[in-house]
């Protein structure tokens, strides 16, 4: 309401490029953001984890915005803003494409013997821990010149990964020793 208000003689200029290119933006990130929620829901088979899961990641993509704008400014490829926000927007359809199309052959296969399970698909057990260690490795080591500091994040990415998808197996082996044990 606030244009409605303007004296007279006053006018003020839209720039539609930048109006449309803003939008097209938006909607490219919240639709990618969406796929990204949904098959990471399809996937997940426990509430708390997916909040977990979905919130984690999606904090971490603006470490690889920070990350990789300056790689795409500069040389080799020197790209210029409004090359970057195209780039973006592609990148953000082509991830929301994969993840639907992805998602829809799980869905398929999916049954509820495994619900309550970290994952839905337990098939996906080792590509998701080998993603996670690298994702994660690479964001916390990203432009870090102590090796140590390298090895530990590693490590411990290994280490938290492999317990938190394979818990529930070692819970039931604890229980289980418990048993013959106590018996």
């Amino acid at each position: 309401m606030y244009w409605l208000m303007k004296p007279h003689g006053v006018s003020f200029t839209l720039a539609w490029p930048g109006l449309l290119t803003s939008w097209i933006s938006g909607l490219a990130v919240a639709t990618g953001l969406f796929a990204i929620c949904w098959f990471a829901a399809l996937i997940i088979g426990q509430t708390g984890a997916l909040i977990v899961t979905v919130t984690g990641f999606t904090l971490s993509l603006m470490s690889v915005g920070a990350i990789s704008q300056p790689i795409l400014t500069n040389r080799p490829f020197s790209l210029s803003g409004s090359q970057l926000t195209w780039l973006v927007i592609g990148v953000w359809l082509i991830a929301a494409i994969i993840l639907f199309v992805w998602g829809a052959v799980l869905y398929q296969h999916l049954s509820l013997e495994h619900n309550g399970e970290y994952l839905m698909v337990p098939r996906l057990k080792r590509p998701v821990y080998l993603v996670f260690v690298i994702y994660v490795t690479g964001i916390f080591s990203w432009g870090d010149t102590n090796w140590m500091a390298d090895v530990v994040t590693f490590l411990i990415t290994v280490i938290f990964g492999y317990a938190w998808l394979w818990r529930p197996r070692i819970g039931e082996r604890l229980h289980q020793w418990r048993a013959r044990h106590d018996g």
